[in-house]
């Protein structure tokens, strides 16, 4: 009977402390901001930049090539480029319109453009077969962005 009654003392008291009394809680209270933002598009005046044939070591220079970002008004968008493929090395920005990594576009109206041009100058032959790929991606570091919204 002793024993009974021990363990039944026992399992009172540990009931008090591990299951719920709240001896020595703390609290700390943690704010969440943030601001929900339209997504960016961009889109293309083309889908597909041709050369067609080009002697080896010689240039030849694509059209301007337009594109359109579009996404929430007054926000910086930061522009980043990547070409991937075979003659990959052969192709490059023409210095006159280029994509420059890290470049920002302010979205004065909720849309900006940026032109570029590109330059092909094969150093031996064959095919040139490269993407491009453009990344537009919101600054979050633009402090005068986050000051007024």
């Amino acid at each position: 009977m002793k024993k009974t009654f021990f363990m039944v003392g026992l399992l009172a008291a540990l009931s008090m402390t591990a299951f719920g009394a709240e001896v020595g809680k703390v609290e700390k209270a943690i704010g969440i901001t943030g601001t929900a933002v339209k997504g960016i598009t961009i889109t293309s005046t083309e889908e597909t930049i041709e050369f067609g044939r080009v002697l080896v070591n010689s240039e030849a220079v694509s059209q301007e090539i337009g594109l359109t970002l579009t996404g929430e008004s007054g926000q910086n968008v930061v522009l980043n480029s990547t070409m991937v493929g075979d003659g990959r090395a052969d192709l490059s920005f023409d210095d006159a319109a280029k994509i420059v990594d890290g470049e920002k576009l302010l979205l004065t109206t909720g849309t900006a453009t940026k032109k570029f041009k590109l330059k092909y100058k094969p150093t031996t032959a064959g095919a040139l077969n490269v993407t491009l790929t453009v990344t537009a991606s919101y600054d979050d570091t633009d402090a005068a962005w986050v000051a007024t919204n």
